[in-house]
């Protein structure tokens, strides 16, 4: 039996019938789920995320070049930020690819 975010009685969705789509929809709901469960609202600057990931300075500017890392905003003039739940999801979704 395959466990999903969906394994659960009062989250149902139907079969699409295309297991390649449905993989697809369970890791979208699954990520949305931890950014919605995650109860810190707060902005990370760089050395945090660097901290956080374990990944360099360099690397983490190359991975959101190619859209796979999450993006960094202006706090203000002088400063960027990741938003940590997008941070935490990201992670999240590192460690069902690697497993």
């Amino acid at each position: 039996m395959r466990i999903n975010a969906y394994s659960a009685p009062h989250r149902t969705r139907p079969a699409t019938g295309n297991p390649a789509e449905e993989d697809k929809l369970d890791k979208q709901i699954g990520d949305l789920m931890i950014y919605q469960n995650c109860t810190e609202q707060r902005f990370l600057r760089l050395p945090d995320v660097m901290h956080r990931v374990g990944i360099s300075r360099s690397q983490i500017y190359a991975l959101m070049k190619d859209g796979k890392f999450p993006q960094s905003f202006r706090l203000c003039e002088r400063i960027v930020g990741w938003h940590e739940p997008e941070v935490t999801a990201w992670m999240a979704t590192r460690v069902r690819t690697t497993h």
